[in-house]
């Protein structure tokens, strides 16, 4: 349903697969607004493991209390309070991927 956002990390568990989507469709339920899949713009990257698809939830109390974002070159390029859509294109406009010696992909 939104096929831009393959490859890009999840908070949910791998046990998140869209199956009652999937169950719905198969006996003929109406799909109405899959387009507005809401991503979450902040999550923690378990620097164990950064290749893993499935990312700690850090959640808008943290913005909400001070934190902020800045992007590879320390800048900070959002205002955090902001819609969680606003946020999110941001991340992904101005934030180049996670890099490691093992990793590189989507921050």
């Amino acid at each position: 349903f939104r096929p831009d956002l393959l490859g890009t990390p999840t908070t949910n568990g791998d046990f998140a697969q869209g199956e009652g989507v999937s169950m719905g469709e198969q006996v003929g339920a109406e799909l109405i607004d899959m387009d507005k899949v809401q991503l979450h713009p902040t999550g923690f990257i378990d620097p164990k493991n950064p290749s893993n698809p499935t990312k700690i939830l850090a959640p808008e109390a943290i913005r909400g209390c001070g934190g902020i974002l800045v992007n590879s070159q320390g800048k900070r390029f959002v205002n955090e309070l902001d819609l969680r859509s606003v946020v999110s294109a941001g991340i992904q406009k101005h934030c180049s991927n996670y890099k490691s010696d093992d990793y590189e992909g989507p921050p």
